[in-house]
C-alpha cells in the first residue's frame, strides 16, 4: 500500500471513529452534569460505561494512527481486538515513548 493510500485509509476511517468516540464522551459528560445525586447506581453506571467506551475508542484510534501499515494485521497491537483499557494504555505509552525518542 502506498503512503498516500495509507493516509487516506487512516484519515477517513479514523475520522468517523473520532466522531463516534466524541459522541460517547459528550453523552457521558452531559449525563454527569444532569445527575441530582449519587443514589441512582444505574444512572452512574451508564455515565461511567459510555465515558469508558469513548476513551477506549480514542485509545484505539491513536494506536491505528501510529501503526505504520494498518492493512498489515501482524504489525497491529493484539489488544485492539479486546476491551482492556490497561493493555491499550500500555500500548499507547509504548508508542508515545518510542515516538518521543525519535523526535528528540
Amino acid at each position: 500500500m502506498l503512503v498516500d493510500e495509507i493516509w487516506d485509509f487512516k484519515s477517513l476511517n479514523m475520522g468517523r471513529e473520532l466522531e463516534i468516540a466524541g459522541e460517547f464522551i459528550y453523552d457521558s459528560a452531559k449525563e454527569a452534569m444532569s445527575i441530582r445525586g449519587l443514589n441512582n447506581t444505574y444512572e452512574i453506571n451508564i455515565i461511567l460505561y459510555t465515558g469508558a467506551v469513548g476513551i477506549e475508542r480514542l485509545q484505539k484510534i491513536y494506536l491505528c494512527l501510529v501503526a505504520p501499515d494498518p492493512t498489515d494485521v501482524s504489525s497491529m497491537p493484539k489488544c485492539l481486538g479486546k476491551h482492556n483499557h490497561i493493555d491499550l494504555q500500555h500500548e499507547v505509552n509504548k508508542f508515545s515513548k518510542d515516538n518521543l525518542k525519535k523526535m528528540l
